[in-house]
């Protein structure tokens, strides 16, 4: 995550809205794992629910979601978090990135058990059950002759696992842990390996996953310094002690030393002390404060017959350093009895006041809000100079000035996370941050006014080029409306229909490239920040096939985002093969097939105002950071491009081909179908506002 650049003293101005929802109030949930929260304590009694009412329930398709029906007939208790009001309500949870199918587990009742002990077991049980799914898609590289290491992971099912290869590369130097699922050995050769890899649960279930291991060249070793024999110093340094100059003496003319003239009788000087005052410390900041004498007969002894402040330390040779400590309200301004003597034995000691200031913690470094549909995020960096020394960082909010000290304004989060979240946003207000030392003493501020305002929706405003597949594609009639505004999800057993298809086609087919058709929507009246987590979300129509969960139906695009429209930058995405597990045949339903970076992956819950559409905790469909894309400068988008992926056509960023389903009864890959490929419902922003970036064009 990135934040944009702002002016370090003051504003950034974000604006937060709906149009036709006036002034929204924010409901707290959760945003990303990477996300700080709340205490789940004030989230869960003191928020309203984002679940719609039964009147506006999902239609019957829902139903066909979940054949047993169990989950959905959970009840919802008023302190259940939303996301488990998601699983209750829709019977999906969010696991690596990926909605999953959610049943419920049946327990025993506690009366039936009988102790305490059994009832606290009982509670801390699982709540429910997702199917068995490897989720791993891209493995890390190897180097030639070097040793590897990486772990394939998977969720669900009954663990433990036992994990077994199901195929691949004859006599490969990888090895599997039955146990672990985690991969070993040293490959030999520049190669690219090919690992079929099952794991097996407690149950029977099984799953797998198809991995490209690709070895590349070991790094070179780095060339050291010459050095000499025998030494560690480098040879160049070596400078051999026959060059040396000699000591030398005056000759006189028969060869003999020369006789000095005899020294005659001085009086002494009196020993003197020059310093005449001491420079003023920081407590945890370096002191240093040279001494200095004059007159008698050097060299000079320092000492002191009392002890220092703590920290600080009084060098033989005159040098007064250290760091001192914090001090208390009697030792901020220390009296030090500093004697000197000289070799003749003359002693001269004088009193210096040391006054000692209070440490102050540098600023909070990069202070940033971010709006949504009815949140505001905060995010900062903790002080780099002192780490050790920060104790928290305090937010503070004020209604009506700058809060000029932590204690002016209403708190809203302590801790040593770097983002939080507003539960109560104002209309307008202003926010300061604070960071302080072990000793509650509190940096200078940095300051923010954030102003929420109606009308700036979060969704995209405009349709720009439209290419589909297919001339009679399916929705074209309702364009440009159809895809802009919120998503309307149509229910996982169905999808929605509220879509305009992009097409796709195989390249086995006749016909020339595209095989895929693109769009490219555009937010006119705002823009899409890069802020913590993901910043926007893509709806398509994913469903589950003839209601079955483990079995859904998805048409992948690749996303590309532009500041300009011009210059456009494309998500990285991996397409990871998975195979029946009883079959052998290559499975384009698994939900982890399509492992990072595709839309048209998850099945959409938002369907206008039921839920938060910018929170993907809980709306559905496909994210995206910005921050994914490592591009210095771009900490906003305008434009959003989608490219329906057809079948094999496109490479993900290993250089596999992208397969598309392409088989009856549903024929997604084909030219002629005026529903073929990707099918796009509506783009979100998650973060909106105002840009504020270097070295770009204001938006």
């Amino acid at each position: 995550m990135s934040a944009p650049s702002r002016d370090s003293k003051w504003l950034a101005v974000l604006m937060l809205g709906a149009a036709g929802f006036g002034i929204l109030v924010l409901t707290l949930g959760s945003i990303d794992e990477r996300m700080a929260f709340l205490p789940p304590a004030k989230r869960a009694h003191t928020l309203p629910s984002r679940i719609a009412p039964s009147s506006s329930a999902p239609d019957s398709s829902d139903a066909a979601a979940n054949p047993s029906g169990s989950a959905l007939a959970e009840e919802i208790f008023e302190t259940d978090s939303l996301e488990e009001r998601i699983r209750k309500q829709y019977g999906l949870v969010r696991l690596a990135g990926v909605w999953l199918p959610a049943t419920p587990v049946k327990k025993a009742s506690v009366t039936a058990v009988g102790t305490d002990a059994a009832a606290a077991d009982l509670a801390a049980a699982p709540k429910f059950t997702v199917p068995l799914y490897i989720t791993t898609g891209k493995l890390p590289e190897g180097r030639a002759g070097e040793p590897y290491r990486a772990a394939i992971e998977a969720v669900g099912g009954t663990p433990p696992y036992a994990w077994s290869f199901d195929g691949g590369t004859v006599g490969s130097p990888i090895a599997l842990d039955r146990a672990t699922g985690e991969l070993a050995g040293t490959p030999g050769a520049l190669s690219t390996l090919t690992l079929r890899v099952r794991v097996t649960d407690t149950a029977g279930e099984a799953d797998v996953a198809e991995f490209k291991l690709r070895v590349t060249a070991a790094l070179a070793a780095e060339k050291a310094p010459a050095r000499s024999p025998d030494s560690t110093t480098p040879a160049a340094t070596i400078a051999s002690t026959t060059d040396a100059p000699s000591p030398t003496t005056t000759l006189q003319d028969e060869g003999s030393p020369a006789e000095e003239p005899p020294e005659t009788e001085k009086e002494p000087v009196p020993l003197t002390i020059l310093t005449t005052a001491l420079p003023d410390a920081t407590a945890g900041q370096v002191f240093t404060a040279p001494l200095t004498a004059s007159g008698g007969t050097p060299p000079y002894l320092w000492s002191t017959a009392a002890a220092l402040p703590g920290g600080l330390t009084l060098q033989p040779a005159g040098l007064l350093t250290g760091t001192p400590g914090q001090p208390d309200e009697q030792s901020r301004s220390v009296p030090l009895s500093l004697t000197v003597a000289d070799h003749s034995g003359q002693v001269v000691t004088q009193t210096f006041l040391l006054n000692i200031a209070l440490a102050i913690p540098a600023a909070v470094n990069r202070f940033t809000a971010f709006s949504s549909l009815r949140r505001v995020a905060l995010t900062w960096e903790n002080p780099a100079d002192s780490p050790d020394a920060l104790a928290a960082v305090r937010i503070v909010r004020n209604a009506a000035h700058p809060p000029a000290t932590e204690a002016d304004g209403i708190l809203l989060y302590q801790g040593l996370a770097t983002a939080a979240l507003d539960p109560s946003p104002l209309p307008a207000a202003y926010y300061a941050a604070f960071a302080l030392n072990a000793d509650g003493v509190p940096s200078p501020p940095a300051h923010l006014a954030v102003e929420v305002k109606a009308g700036a929706h979060p969704f995209a405003d405009s349709v720009g080029l439209w290419s589909p597949l297919n001339a009679n594609a399916f929705g074209q009639t309702g364009l440009p409306a159809i895809v802009l505004g919120p998503p309307k999800g149509g229910g996982l057993g169905s999808g929605s229909t509220h879509v305009v298809s992009l097409g796709a086609a195989s390249v086995d087919s006749p016909g020339t490239a595209p095989y895929g058709g693109s769009i490219i929507v555009s937010f006119d009246d705002n823009v899409v920040l890069d802020g913590p987590g993901p910043d926007l979300t893509v709806f398509e129509n994913v469903f589950y096939i003839g209601g079955d969960a483990n079995s859904r139906l998805m048409e992948p695009a690749t996303v590309s985002v532009s500041q300009d429209g011009r210059a456009w930058h494309t998500f990285p995405c991996d397409f990871s093969p998975r195979y029946d597990a009883k079959t052998g045949a290559l499975n384009l339903r698994h939900p982890f097939v399509y492992n990072k970076g595709f839309a048209g992956v998850n099945p959409v819950i938002a369907n206008g105002t039921n839920v938060d559409a910018t929170d993907p905790a809980v709306s559905g469909g496909d994210s995206f950071d910005l921050a994914d894309l490592h591009v210095p400068g771009l900490d906003w988008i305008r434009h959003v491009r989608i490219q329906s992926t057809g079948d094999k056509w496109i490479v993900d960023a290993d250089g596999e081909l992208v397969r598309h389903a392409n088989v009856k009864p549903f024929y997604e890959a084909t030219r002629g179908a005026a529903s073929a490929g990707f099918d796009l419902d509506a783009v979100t922003a998650i973060w909106t506002g105002i840009a504020r970036a270097a070295n770009t064009t204001q938006p």
